[in-house]
């Protein structure tokens, strides 16, 4: 598979912001949460959990350091993380190495919704093909597992519980929550709701909760069932585009018209807490919930709250019309997209660092990394610092299989030791890794063209990476292509040697030696065997080293001349096709009856043949 390019914007009006996970257990969000377990290398879907809490328990960048960036083409849709991969798409699904961005596989089918990793399960929508199952494993991308004919308005992402995958998709103008089986993409139930829906549902206690204009929606997750509804905001205060966040059964949420509200889910969403903001909320701002505390923004204020006491704000921080897409919290600080990026104190507010990088994409943190999308780039953001670009030199030319040497140098700003990888093919995805060698020494890497097969010449587009052995692996940006000139020749005419006579129908023996200029192996014999089918076939046979010597034996019954045609042949690989040919030789034997020995025994004569 080849790479993709990704255009897909998350926080658009129709395009939710949630994604499926599996989950199991609880998670101590130091106040008693029922949120899921997820591990801190771990964010598989956006805001994290199928709560919407956007609270990890990795650690997280102290400083605004770009340990590297990542080329990922156009891609303005948040990245998940899973199994030290990280996943992100548009116009296809992208797979990297999460700790330094190498291209692990892609797979081409656009999308238009994020992504969520859940059940060795990979779920995205697309406004083509419907909701798309992919096997998590981008070893096993050969093709989708199955697709639902639902093709459009899918605006709010799935969310993947156990074996069931939940769904917000619209049928002329009226909203719908479907149900699929996880494995078999069939729809287990499907339920309209009264009006339109335009936010992310969200999963807590068996529960699917959704917002229509005015209304909060509880809804059975095993069959379907509406529970109950509870009108919560008159006609000019509505819930479009905004996802709630849920913790210890109490559902928070932010309207158009920047109310706060607190809903108790065991008394079927009655309102416990509502702050007026008198600020108006962007329909891309959502709540976070960690230690205890609530953190929202409307277009003016990012707020923090005590939910244990609601009343008033414990901090603020103000700024002019930048609407604060959805915090993520992680390590006691609260990463926001706000006129670029910021860090705070989650504690008490105060700036910690910035960044004047600008997204309109919610960032996402595994393992102390914090990932940040802008434009066709990917951010990584942490305390290590990758390599320098390294330099590499070299020969432009090159003798086939015979080893020559390239040499590779660069200097490492933490004085980790260092790894360079390098593409000696030059398609991007086939980085052979040399080391570890001591930061700012040049080192000399040998390496043996053994291509190409066919005769004639290649240039090979040499790229490399410096490494460095720090636990991220952080890599530099490439260097290349240093291009090598490799030709190749045809390989000699073979040697033959063999009787000029033999009997017919007896076994004969001919020896051949097979040979080739460059020393190529998986060297083969040809034999020209015309059938009526085809007139002009070639029997090639063996697998020989430049120089080896072997030995056929053949059988010919008829008598006369009979005339043999033998080429060398040179093998893509082991028992491959032939890719370069020699000349013919033409051996000819000749094919005559075996004598027979006379006897006379008395008057009678005997021949014995």
């Amino acid at each position: 598979m080849n790479k993709k390019t990704i255009v897909l914007i998350i926080c658009t009006l129709l395009i939710a912001t949630t994604i499926p996970v599996v989950v199991t257990g609880t998670n101590q969000n130091d106040n008693n949460s029922s949120s899921p377990i997820i591990d801190g290398e771990e964010w598989p879907m956006v805001f994290h959990d199928p709560q919407r809490t956007s609270f990890s328990t990795s650690e997280g960048p102290e400083t605004n350091n770009i340990m590297s960036e990542l080329n990922a083409g156009s891609t303005q849709i948040p990245v998940v993380i899973s199994n030290d991969i990280l996943y992100t798409g548009s116009s296809g699904i992208s797979a990297y190495d999460a700790n330094n961005g190498l291209l692990i596989d892609d797979y081409f089918m656009a999308s238009n919704g994020p992504i969520t990793i859940g059940s060795e399960k990979l779920i995205f929508t697309s406004g083509i093909f419907g909701l798309v199952c992919l096997d998590a494993d981008p070893e096993n991308w050969d093709g989708y597992l199955w697709i639902t004919d639902i093709t459009q308005n899918m605006f709010a992402s799935p969310i993947i519980i156990d074996d069931s995958v939940y769904v917000s998709h619209m049928v002329s103008s009226i909203s719908h929550i479907s149900c699929f089986d996880i494995e078999s993409g069939d729809e287990l139930w499907d339920t309209a709701l009264s009006g339109m829906s335009m936010t992310d549902i969200a999963y807590d206690d068996g529960k699917i909760f959704t917002f229509d204009t005015q209304n909060i929606i509880c809804i059975n997750g095993t069959d379907g069932l509406i529970l109950w509804q509870t009108p919560i905001a008159d006609v000019s205060d509505m819930f479009v585009g905004i996802s709630p966040a849920i913790e210890d059964g109490i559902l928070y949420t932010i309207s158009s018209n920047g109310i706060i509200y607190a809903l108790d889910l065991a008394d079927e969403g009655s309102i416990e807490m509502e702050y007026d903001t008198g600020e108006q909320c962007n329909f891309k701002d959502s709540p976070a919930l960690a230690y205890g505390y609530l953190y929202v923004g409307t277009q003016e204020t990012m707020y923090c709250f005590d939910i244990s006491d609601p009343t008033s704000p414990e901090w603020t921080y103000s700024y002019n019309d930048q609407p604060a897409i959805t915090p993520i919290v992680a390590d006691d600080k609260i990463y926001v997209r706000l006129d670029g990026l910021k860090c705070f104190d989650a504690m008490d507010g105060s700036l910690i660092w910035e960044s004047d990088i600008i997204s309109n994409v919610c960032p996402a943190i595994s393992n102390g990394i914090l990932y940040y999308s802008s434009g066709s780039t990917i951010y990584f953001f942490n305390e290590n610092t990758a390599p320098e670009s390294p330099s590499f030199n070299g020969p432009s030319e090159a003798i086939k299989n015979v080893e020559i040497s390239f040499y590779a140098n660069t200097v490492d700003p933490d004085d980790d030791d260092i790894y360079y990888l390098i593409d000696w093919i030059g398609n991007g995805d086939n980085y052979v890794e040399f080391g570890p060698f001591p930061s700012g020494v040049e080192q000399e890497i040998t390496h043996i063209f053994t291509s190409p097969h066919y005769e004639g010449n290649r240039t090979f587009h040499i790229y490399c990476i410096a490494k460095d052995e720090s636990v991220y692996g952080s890599i530099s940006n490439p260097v290349g292509p240093h291009d090598v000139f490799v030709e190749n020749h045809a390989p000699d005419i073979p040697i033959v040697s063999g009787p000029d006579q033999a009997y017919a129908g007896y076994s004969f023996t001919v020896q051949f030696t097979v040979s080739d200029p460059d020393n190529d192996i998986n060297l083969a014999l040809g034999r020209f065997a015309p059938t009526q089918e085809d007139p002009y076939y070639w029997d090639w046979t063996g697998n020989y080293e430049s120089g080896e010597t072997f030995e056929n034996t053949y059988t010919v019954e008829n008598v006369g001349i009979k005339t043999f045609k033998f080429k060398t042949g040179e093998r893509g690989s082991h028992n491959g096709g032939i890719r370069a040919e020699s000349e013919a030789f033409i051996y000819e034997v000749e094919i005559i009856e075996k004598p027979g020995i006379e006897l006379e025994i008395g008057n009678l004569t005997a021949t014995l043949g």
